[in-house]
């Protein structure tokens, strides 16, 4: 150890002793802790400049964002092209209803769409009613 005699402004000495009795440490104490503090982040801080990590990691982080977002733009793409599909061969499916059966398209379309509805309500229905029994059967 050495011995450092140094002169610091009043308000500055007046928060150390400040701190030193809210911590229950002696003045001499604090300050040595306030300079070691001071020094890593000094140290720290040149190390990062001299590194650049900073700038890597956000220009790596850059680049992942900018393939999650292709990535985003090529899924709703092709979630789009497979609802295209499904709608001309729903729309196949419902040209030749009315052709073979002499029905009216708006009315096929309202039954489909009843029908479905039924359907989905009924597997979702069932899909809880299975889950709730699979729960139960762990359970036990």
């Amino acid at each position: 150890m050495s011995t450092v005699n140094m002169r610091i402004r009043k308000d500055i000495h007046s928060q150390i002793k400040d701190i030193a009795e809210k911590e229950e440490k002696g003045v001499q104490e604090i300050t040595e802790e306030l300079l070691l503090y001071s020094l890593k982040k000094y140290y720290s801080d040149e190390v990062m400049r001299y590194t650049d990590i900073e700038r890597i990691l956000n220009n790596r982080i850059g680049k992942v964002e900018d393939q999650l977002n292709k990535s985003t733009e090529r899924l709703a793409s092709l979630m789009a092209r497979i609802g295209i599909d499904n709608a001309m061969g729903l729309m196949g499916d419902i040209v030749l209803l009315e052709k073979l059966l002499k029905l009216n398209r708006s009315d096929i379309q309202k039954e489909l769409r009843k029908q479905g509805a039924i359907y989905f309500s009924t597997a979702v229905k069932e899909d809880k009613e299975e889950k709730k029994k699979e729960a139960a059967k762990e359970d036990n």
